[in-house]
């Protein structure tokens, strides 16, 4: 175990704040950390890719466990596959393709852990009888809780698999989980072109509609592209080309070449135009019909789907809006982001994009817990001028009754976490403090919330 340490001191600290990182490869290693408090002082945060965009697992003078040597694909089924956390989905979701399987639902992430995608916030745009949630899967999780002790929930302990579930680590260290996979299932892809006003107008007729809904979103050209996936009743061939050049045109592609443009130019007035239309270009030839048959087994196996630097710089943030709420927050972007670019120089460089989520009670801290939501995440590839826009992001998103996640939502106030949660995140918060008294996992971004 002694190997598998790592000390790490910020340039601004002192020695005497140092954070240790720890490595464990087995369940045993996770028991030895969380029962040693001096060795391995608190907090302790759990860490699988660390894609996530809020100090969700910052700690200071503490211990972050660093999940992906916990990387072994245990037992499969022939309905399910047992894992531990700290699995990539990608390495998961082609060792599964072998078999002709696949997970029973999608993130737009595929080089997150498996623990990571369960016990925090994803985005996904899966299929009308998927869940849209990750965790909803889960047939059974084995943990370490706060206390140093190995636990095992199954489905049949429905109210605490509802508490470990989206538990952003603040209820014990994921290690090893079992998930529902099936043989791969085929969709088709259909995607529109509409103006933000349209789009405002269509929302409430895509209420029922059985289909899964993910849009692209250019505010200052005042368009939407939105994808409409729907079910097949067979399997149908999938090019693999088509959704790798669409992955890589999305993903990495546009990226690097809008940072090189915000770098080469200075001038609004030529930089704005070339970005808007190489992005606009990019919608149209690769993110519409392109590619029109894909399933979850293609989509999570995407290597260009990546917010590291080697993909392009990208910052980001999500808001979720209750689904009555988002025809409005529509209407509105446009001139919000181009009134925030007037008074304020920055803007977005990136197309936001939007999910649609379910109605989802299998999780007490579930974005879509009290009804069906979507999920818009802004991205862009400029830092400057970032931390402004995301205050003002936060002050229209919570006038519009906009729901955090966690380790995607930055600009949170405790009375907009109140809000958004109500009795939920009070349930949340006696539950963990009589799993963890000693406050063994709550660091200081946490403790905002739910001390």
């Amino acid at each position: 175990m002694q190997s598998q340490f790592n000390r790490k001191t910020s340039k601004k600290a002192s020695a005497k704040r140092s954070t240790l990182t720890v490595r464990p490869k087995s369940i045993d290693d996770v028991i030895k950390v969380i029962q040693h408090p001096k060795r391995f002082p608190s907090p302790v945060r759990p860490v699988g890719s660390d894609s996530g965009s809020t100090r969700i697992n910052r700690v200071h003078n503490g211990t972050i466990i660093d999940m992906t040597s916990m990387n072994r694909i245990i037992k499969q089924t022939d309905t399910t596959v047992t894992v531990q956390a700290g699995v990539r989905l990608h390495d998961l979701s082609k060792h599964l393709a072998e078999d002709n399987k696949e997970l029973v639902g999608t993130v737009d992430l595929p080089n997150r852990t498996v623990g990571g995608a369960v016990c925090s916030g994803i985005l996904a745009t899966s299929l009308p009888d998927d869940p849209d949630h990750l965790s909803s899967s889960v047939v059974s999780i084995i943990i370490v809780s706060p206390t140093g002790e190995k636990v095992e929930i199954t489905e049949d302990h429905k109210r605490y698999m509802h508490l470990f579930r989206l538990s952003y680590g603040l209820t014990g260290i994921i290690c090893h989980l079992t998930l529902r996979i099936r043989p791969i299932r085929s969709y088709q892809v259909n995607t529109t072109k509409l103006v933000l006003s349209e789009l405002a107008e269509v929302v409430p007729d895509l209420s029922e509609v059985p289909v899964g809904i993910k849009m692209h979103i250019m505010p200052f050209r005042n368009r939407a592209w939105v994808e409409l996936r729907r079910a097949c009743d067979e399997p149908r061939p999938i090019r693999n080309l088509p959704w790798k050049i669409k992955e890589w045109a999305r993903s990495s592609a546009v990226p690097k070449f809008v940072d090189t443009v915000n770098k080469a130019f200075s001038v609004s007035g030529i930089k704005d135009p070339l970005i808007d239309g190489i992005t606009e270009v990019t919608q149209k030839l690769f993110v519409g019909n392109f590619a029109d048959y894909g399933n979850n087994a293609q989509e999570l196996s995407g290597k260009f789907a990546t917010l590291r630097k080697k993909s392009g710089r990208k910052v980001y943030c999500s808001w979720a809006f209750r689904e009555e709420d988002f025809g409005n927050v529509l209407r509105q972007l446009r001139s919000f982001s181009m009134n925030h670019y007037r008074d304020q120089g920055f803007r977005c460089d990136l197309p936001a994009v939007a999910f649609r989520m379910k109605k989802n009670q299998d999780a007490i801290l579930s974005p879509a817990f009290e009804s069906q939501v979507y999920v818009l995440k802004f991205e862009s590839t400029a830092a400057r001028g970032w931390d402004d826009f995301l205050i003002e992001l936060a002050e229209f998103a919570q006038s519009h009754n906009g729901i955090p996640l966690f380790n995607q939502t930055r600009g949170l106030t405790t009375e907009g976490v109140a809000q958004a949660f109500g009795l939920r995140l009070k349930a949340f918060r006696n539950a963990r403090q009589k799993l963890d008294p000693d406050g063994r996992m709550l660091n200081q971004f946490f403790s905002e919330y739910m001390s």
